[in-house]
């Protein structure tokens, strides 16, 4: 493989690597605005709970959605345009 070539694999793999998104983004509150989760297509997640914000990240694997925080791991799985979490926790897409 010739140095051009080389250069032109390099430069389509990252931009393969740079359109990989896992597709996943939106805001999702519970139906009293006691919590908000605002995902972000590049795998962050930004949580505010009874007011205090804290950041993540997160990863989809199927049809749930893995959360990794300051205050451990929880995973959330969809239920159409909802999300359902521990205990009862319900988040509507906004």
């Amino acid at each position: 493989m010739n140095k051009g070539t080389r250069v032109l694999a390099l430069m389509l793999a990252g931009a393969m690597l740079a359109a990989c998104g896992n597709g996943f983004s939106g805001v999702y509150r519970d139906e009293m605005g006691v919590s908000q989760y605002e995902f972000t297509g590049d795998g962050r997640v930004y949580m505010s709970v009874m007011g205090i914000e804290s950041a993540g990240e997160y990863e989809v694997d199927g049809e749930r959605i893995v959360l990794r925080g300051p205050n451990g791991t929880m995973v959330l799985s969809r239920d159409g345009e909802e999300l359902v979490g521990p205990m009862g926790l319900r988040l509507i897409r906004q």
